[in-house]
């Protein structure tokens, strides 16, 4: 056994003295960093992404809420209360727009 455990580590001498050999463990290294990095920034995007959805998929229903509601304005013919809500309505489209965009970058 000592004499196995010697002989491993005549090999491991040579090969860390082997620039080859060096320059891929660097290379390894540099990998499993690399990929390390990218395993935490994919988490924070899907969990970026995640709170992107669900405030577009609020801000949605407050676009169906906002034209449902402007319908039933037009019904009552309150012209000014549906200027209002048109111009409510155009600014919440706005926001479900940027926010779907930003959810897609």
């Amino acid at each position: 056994v000592l004499y196995r455990l010697t002989e491993l580590e005549a090999r491991i001498d040579t090969l860390e003295q082997n620039p080859v050999t060096e320059a891929a463990f660097v290379k390894k290294s540099e990998l499993t960093d690399i990929t390390d990095q990218l395993k935490k920034t994919s988490a924070g995007q899907v969990k970026s992404l995640a709170k992107l959805g669900e405030e577009n998929q609020r801000l949605r229903q407050e676009l169906e809420e906002l034209k449902d509601k402007m319908k039933s304005d037009d019904e009552t013919n309150s012209d000014s209360d549906s200027d209002d809500i048109a111009g409510q309505l155009s600014v919440q489209e706005k926001e479900a727009i940027e926010a779907s965009q930003a959810a897609y970058c």
